[in-house]
């Protein structure tokens, strides 16, 4: 009778081990969605915020008619082209 015991005792102990490892295995696969979850979401965000700028800066054109980046590039001409305090021309 002694001997059945401690073969139940080691089968129930065998199957907590094994439910125990499953547990942690599923706590980790939830975890690792979730963090893919989190850098998902960060990445639609990203991807938002650089689509509102390029839309930002299409209305900014549409609004002058003017490529924003020929507006620097003349302003730096301007820039320039200006005289200093001693009359020379940079």
């Amino acid at each position: 009778m002694h001997e059945g015991e401690s073969e139940g005792e080691e089968r129930r102990k065998k199957v907590r081990e094994k439910e125990e490892e499953e547990e942690e295995e599923e706590e980790e696969e939830e975890e690792e969605e979730q963090e893919q979850e989190e850098e998902e979401e960060e990445e639609e965000e990203e991807e938002e915020e650089e689509e509102e700028e390029e839309e930002e800066e299409e209305d900014k054109s549409a609004v002058t008619g003017l490529d924003w980046n020929r507006v620097v590039s003349t302003n730096t001409r301007a820039q320039v082209q200006t005289k200093s305090p001693l009359g020379k021309t940079w």
